[in-house]
């Protein structure tokens, strides 16, 4: 029987390379890191998708119904135009990163997009116990209302009881699997000791099979995290409704010029063992 309309074969197919996150697992620098890249990146057949937003490609998870909420995106015209720039970049390997794809929702959608492309889905995970600490201080820091029981422990009960986020790796890896297959998937450990040279982003380069050598590495600290010492007061700050928003950012900047007293844990070694 002839091969579906469109259907390119094995050997001349596209690649994308969907970069998932995790968040709070150096997503945001990889992103920092492509954006910067981007022509070093086009030169070795690689390109980094177009429409970013915050040097992330959030207009498109948007559009596959993971978020962000983005106001005025034709969802529809946003993954049609990822195909046209994906077709028209001259390279054969894309590359689109946005953490929220993390969210707990079925990728089918996005498999039938991109049905004409060979798609490798990518992922750094941190250990749990560093991962729901980080989560947490994210939360503490961003959200403009605090909506969960005080403590770490009432932030998980309450992202849990949402179940807009998997916190089962298990059961997320299991959702990209059935859509994606096993095969597809590129699952690397968030841990320094792991990294090409040391570095994330170098070693998001090898994983894609780009060349990192020529590419440029800051280094820089990207969302930087909210010092564990001063996270329940300043969780307790933002309960208290007289203090206002610049009050309350003005403390925020202070709190995290400083760095981490490592004298402090939102976990004790029973709980982290526990995780």
């Amino acid at each position: 029987s002839p091969a579906p309309a469109g259907w390119q074969g094995p050997s001349r197919m596209k690649t994308i390379y969907l970069h998932i996150g995790a968040n709070k697992a150096g997503s945001s620098a990889i992103q920092a890191f492509l954006v910067r890249n981007k022509e070093k990146l086009q030169q070795q057949g690689y390109h980094v998708l177009r429409q970013t937003h915050d040097n992330a490609h959030y207009y498109l998870s948007n559009a596959f119904g993971y978020g962000p909420h983005l106001k005025g995106v034709d969802k529809e015209r946003a993954i049609n135009e990822t195909i046209s720039e994906i077709e028209s970049s001259g390279c054969k390997n894309t590359i689109i990163s946005s953490e929220y794809f993390i969210l707990s929702k079925s990728p089918q959608k996005i498999r039938k997009a991109f049905a004409s492309y060979n798609v490798k889905i990518v992922i750094y995970l941190r250990r749990h116990d560093l991962w729901f600490e980080s989560l947490y201080k994210q939360a503490v820091k961003t959200v403009p209302r605090v909506e969960w029981e005080k403590g770490i422990d009432g932030y998980i009960k309450y992202v849990e009881q949402k179940k807009s986020q998997e916190l089962s790796y298990k059961k997320l890896i299991m959702l990209w699997e059935e859509a994606f297959g096993k095969e597809n998937l590129i699952i690397r450990p968030y841990e320094k000791e792991s990294f090409r040279s040391g570095s994330l982003n170098r070693d998001f380069a090898t994983v894609i099979g780009a060349n990192d050598g020529p590419l440029e590495d800051s280094g820089h600290v990207v969302n930087k995290s909210f010092p564990v010492q001063y996270v329940d007061i300043y969780e307790n700050m933002k309960r208290h409704e007289k203090l206002k928003p610049e009050e309350l950012l003005n403390v925020m900047k202070w709190m995290l010029k400083q760095e981490d007293d490592k004298r402090y844990s939102l976990f004790d070694d029973i709980q982290r063992q526990d995780i």
